[in-house]
């Protein structure tokens, strides 16, 4: 099942879908415009820069992997 996610959703926003769609693959393009999803999804889900994959998250128990993809 694909989620889709608003390329305009906060920090704030982007982790609580992550959390309520119980993701376990988050797949984003690394830019868009003017738009860094890198610094979004660091801001959003906090210890990526520490973990290496398959994450371990405890506020997003079932997150596994995320792709930067192009």
């Amino acid at each position: 099942m694909a989620v889709p996610i608003s390329t305009l959703s906060t920090p704030a926003e982007l982790r609580r879908i992550c959390r309520h769609a119980n993701l376990h693959l988050l797949v984003s393009s690394p830019t868009y415009l003017r738009h860094s999803f890198v610094d979004l999804i660091a801001n959003a889900l906090g210890g990526l820069d520490h973990e290496r994959p398959p994450y371990r998250l405890a506020a997003l128990p079932r997150l596994r992997s995320v792709w930067m993809w192009g």
